[in-house]
């Protein structure tokens, strides 16, 4: 048997790199309709300007850190089926799934649901749903499919029509972020300062 197919595995950069973008996106496009083009509020615009750019910097950063620990189960064990066949690397979406919901539920440092966004805050472990389990599945199937093309257009010497897959997922990365961060401001309008 083979070794793990480390290639496959290094993709997985490239989708932690697309969540900490739409993070930034989002939180950027949050700061600046609630801050700059919310009206009046306590801060200056330069203070809310340096906050967006530090704040969206760091989460994204985070949402980057944290996306690679969710995912990196999973993309192990595709990575390590790809050496037996590339079909029983597809055929482990279904554990793979179960392997992301644990790491996203078990592994992952914070709560990422604090109660900011409306919903109550989840404290500890929570079970294993049909939809946690298919939330876990779709992110999984799309981090495969991903790393499975970019592979593919790789090891082929297409690196043109690589760069381009990738362009395109950081744009789909910067369009989500922009219309989550636009619901995110419509949920928590900015504060008027009391006169």
């Amino acid at each position: 048997m083979k070794k793990v197919d480390w290639a496959l595995f290094a993709e997985l950069r490239w989708a932690a790199m697309v969540a900490g973008l739409a993070v930034a996106a989002m939180l950027g496009t949050e700061l600046t309709l609630n801050n700059l083009l919310g009206g009046e509020t306590e801060h200056s615009q330069q203070d809310a300007l340096a906050s967006m750019v530090s704040l969206a910097m760091l989460l994204g950063l985070v949402g980057a850190v944290s996306a690679a620990l969710v995912l990196a189960p999973a993309q192990l064990l595709m990575a390590a089926l790809m050496r037996v066949t590339p079909i029983a690397a597809a055929l482990s979406l279904p554990a793979g799934a179960v392997l992301t919901w644990y790491a996203f539920d078990r592994v992952l440092p914070l709560d990422v649901n604090l109660g900011f966004n409306g919903l109550p805050a989840l404290s500890g472990p929570q079970s294993l749903t049909w939809t946690r389990y298919f939330s876990a599945c779709g992110f999984q199937a799309g981090t495969g499919l991903f790393s499975l093309a970019s592979l593919h257009l790789r090891r082929h010497g297409h690196e043109r029509a690589r760069m381009l897959l990738i362009l395109a997922l950081g744009i789909a990365a910067l369009v989500f972020g922009m219309i989550w961060g636009n619901a995110m401001a419509e949920l928590h309008p900015a504060v008027k300062p009391t006169p």
